[in-house]
């Protein structure tokens, strides 16, 4: 029986604990009517400030990844909750409007330059040998059942004050105090890990090296293609009440099926990865995926026939997490060096996450043009055509990197063979 780790318990919270620092940027999904008493703003301006934080999200999400290869992840990562903590703290004052604008433009730049890529990069450090897949699947789906569970109740916690106002900022100052907590455990819990000063490559060196390496590219088409699948999961509530004649309640689950299926799906693929390989199993799930886009798409729009609606949505959302779970975890198989990690990450993030610009524009476009029942077909079927795309690409990167998985595959059974015989020795 293997001993109970503190250390590495503490540390796995920790790397879940981005369902935490993201939730103030978002809260506008939750809080709205709220945000906008709050600061006395129109719809466009509380556009505008959520506007502000994405832009910079967008903008440095390939910078955070250079960032990643230079820094410690444990200094980026404690830096990232301490400092976006304090801009919750900020934001919860309830400042001028202008203030709040430039606060979120910050955040942008706190959850995403020094944290995003410094994030799965730490998730790499942490795996054992040959199980980055179980840890990158193990951290989504815990961190995804985390995001559900505190998302209802800072709502709980918002409920129990008369004025909106104030229980909105009592949810922000606890998410800002507890993003805090978290920086200042990773500072005390983490590996002190310092880039490889052997490695002594320039910026330009690392970025030149990572842009000219084939399966570099290969990574990013696959989440390019799995992420279009993403940006089409909140047409599943109006598709469901205009489509099939739901009520706003019964639409509501229908997209909460999105919060509660995705976090199984993370952990059943990071697990699985352990036994198939991660490309071999993206190869899988991608293909499942456009199936079941394809599935949603061809469901006869009949009231009649709703129940298939929510059997098609739920095994949707649990695939899509399994594709989620793993996408960022082929880097070993690519045989990436940790030195390179972070760059890679930021490739891989800015080219992959390019359809949040794109497909919104173009899905808006097809529901104003088409008649209805046309235009959620045409989002699906796109939604089937770039799942079609990342399975031929994991297919071309499985097949390109055959010995490298081979050689994974011999290390990870040598791991169970040691932590196996660690055991029987501690017993």
């Amino acid at each position: 029986m293997k001993k109970f780790d503190f250390k590495r318990a503490i540390q796995f919270i920790c790397l879940c604990g981005a369902s935490i620092i993201y939730y103030v940027p978002y809260m506008k999904a939750s809080f709205y009517d709220a945000l906008i008493q709050a600061f006395n703003v129109t719809n466009v301006e509380l556009g505008i400030m959520t506007s502000a934080y994405t832009t910079m999200t967008i903008a440095t999400y390939f910078l955070g990844g250079l960032v990643a290869d230079k820094f410690s992840a444990r200094k980026l990562l404690a830096f990232s909750y301490m400092a976006s903590g304090l801009l919750c703290v900020g934001f919860g004052t309830i400042p001028d409007y202008r203030v709040a604008v430039v606060l979120f433009a910050i955040l942008g730049v706190t959850t995403t330059l020094t944290f995003w890529s410094a994030l799965i990069k730490a998730i790499r450090i942490f795996a054992r040998p040959g199980e980055e897949g179980k840890a990158q699947g193990d951290v989504e789906g815990t961190r995804s059942i985390l995001a559900a569970v505190l998302g209802t109740i800072a709502i709980f916690i918002f409920s129990q004050f008369s004025n909106i106002v104030t229980g909105m900022q009592v949810v922000i100052f606890i998410f800002g105090g507890a993003c805090i907590l978290i920086g200042i455990l990773i500072w005390i819990f983490f590996e002190r890990d310092e880039p490889d000063k052997d490695q002594n490559l320039g910026i330009g060196k690392i970025l030149l090296t990572c842009l000219k390496n084939p399966n570099v590219w290969l990574m990013s088409f696959i989440v390019f293609g799995a992420f279009i699948s993403c940006t089409t999961t909140p047409y599943m509530t109006p598709y469901g009440t205009q489509m099939f004649g739901l009520s706003i309640t019964l639409g509501a689950i229908l997209g909460m099926f999105r919060d509660y299926m995705q976090p199984i799906g993370a952990l059943i693929s990071g697990n699985v990865s352990n036994k198939t390989g991660i490309s071999k199993l993206l190869i899988i799930v991608t293909a499942l995926l456009a199936v079941i886009n394809i599935f949603i798409a061809i469901i006869p729009q009949q009231a009649s026939l709703v129940i298939l609606v929510f059997i098609g949505t739920a095994l949707g959302y649990i695939i899509l997490g399994a594709a989620r779970g793993i996408y960022f975890a082929t880097l070993p198989e690519a045989d990436i060096p940790m030195y390179m990690s972070g760059t890679v990450i930021g490739i891989i993030s800015t080219i992959g996450f390019l359809p949040d610009s794109f497909m919104p524009i173009i899905i808006g476009n097809w529901l104003d043009t088409y008649p209805p029942e046309l235009a959620y077909r045409f989002i699906f079927i796109a939604a089937a055509a770039g799942a079609i795309f990342a399975c031929i690409i994991s297919i071309i990167f499985h097949k390109r990197n055959k010995e490298t998985i081979a050689k994974l595959a011999v290390i990870q059974k040598e791991g169970k063979i040691a932590d196996k015989k660690n055991t029987e020795t501690s017993v």
